[in-house]
């Protein structure tokens, strides 16, 4: 009797798997035939329907008011995004095509108080990112997590939140993330663009690795409208991107922001943030991965933003 259960359940999960890569595969045909609709370049691009973001960030139109741009202007997203965004949005190609294209748009777009520079090509030009650099704030480690994700160190004792304007630090956050999506080379979906030079080590994650350091933070550093606007552009224009987020070293002040921040996230999202102590950081990180100024770190080098740009696709 318990033999033919355990077959049963192997049966009914094998089922399920293919019921599930059916469906997949289905979704993302919708999905190149909606995204070639939705991006025809004869089409323009629609106004925003209000001419600036709301102050949090979150407005549906967080595009700006220079965002009427012709379609045939916005990037050519890959497979790997269109998928990214599948899977965001739980298969629903209509739900992600719409959620894509207005990302793409965002992209193109002078959001944030910028007037020469669109958002996705913010850099460290771009007015106030060379002052967010110097306050060593956010940088981005020059190892891997024990997954291979590239690793964004965030030190929250270091934002002070009169220093800059919301925009400052928003622009700065779009250019740490495009800076560590251009450090991802997950492997290839198909075998045509595999490199058979490289190993699978040779291959990164196609997801990042977020640590905030909260140690010794005040309530003076903790900034919800900043943290608020950076969960809406990652959840929005990043889905996918975050594989874990490591919350090290939380004062019990910080349970007070918690409570805020948390029904902000989705479900999913919640899932990938662990709260932990310095010491346990080698449970997701090699010692020899981790900075020195934590227990047991031996890297002494890191990523720094003002090296040359990484070139990468959407």
């Amino acid at each position: 009797y318990l033999f033919g259960s355990v077959k049963k359940s192997s049966e009914d999960e094998a089922r399920d798997q293919e019921k599930n890569r059916v469906e997949s595969a289905a979704a993302m045909v919708t999905m190149r035939e909606l995204c070639a609709e939705l991006l025809d370049p004869t089409k323009a691009v629609p106004a925003p329907a209000k001419p600036e973001h709301d102050e949090d960030g979150t407005d549906d139109d967080d595009m700006g008011d220079r965002a009427i741009i012709p379609a045939g202007k916005l990037e050519i997203p890959a497979e790997s995004t269109l998928q990214r965004f599948l899977d965001g949005y739980n298969n629903d190609a209509h739900v992600a095509a719409k959620r894509l294209r207005r990302m793409l748009i965002w992209r193109a777009s002078y959001s944030y108080g910028l007037n020469d520079t669109l958002v996705r090509d913010i850099n460290t030009s771009t007015p106030g990112i060379d002052l967010q650099i110097e306050t060593g704030k956010c940088y981005i480690l020059n190892t891997r997590d024990k997954c291979r994700r590239p690793i964004v160190v965030v030190h929250v004792r270091r934002h002070d939140p009169s220093k800059q304007s919301r925009d400052d630090i928003t622009c700065f956050g779009v250019h740490i993330l495009e800076r560590a999506e251009g450090l991802l080379q997950p492997w290839p979906c198909d075998a045509d663009s595999l490199d058979r030079n490289k190993t699978a080590q040779d291959y990164s994650s196609d997801k990042l690795c977020i640590i905030f350091n909260l140690e010794g933070i005040g309530m003076a550093n903790v900034d919800m409208g900043a943290a608020k606007r950076i969960i809406y552009m990652l959840t929005n224009f990043y889905p996918e991107r975050m594989g874990l987020c490591l919350l090290v070293a939380a004062p019990l002040l910080f349970s007070a922001a918690w409570a805020v921040i948390r029904p902000w996230l989705s479900l999913k999202t919640q899932d990938k943030i662990k709260f932990c102590k310095t010491k346990e950081l080698e449970r997701y990180i090699d010692a020899e991965a981790l900075p020195v100024f934590w227990p047991s770190g031996c890297d002494t080098t890191r990523y720094s933003p003002l090296d040359e740009p990484v070139e990468r696709g959407i």
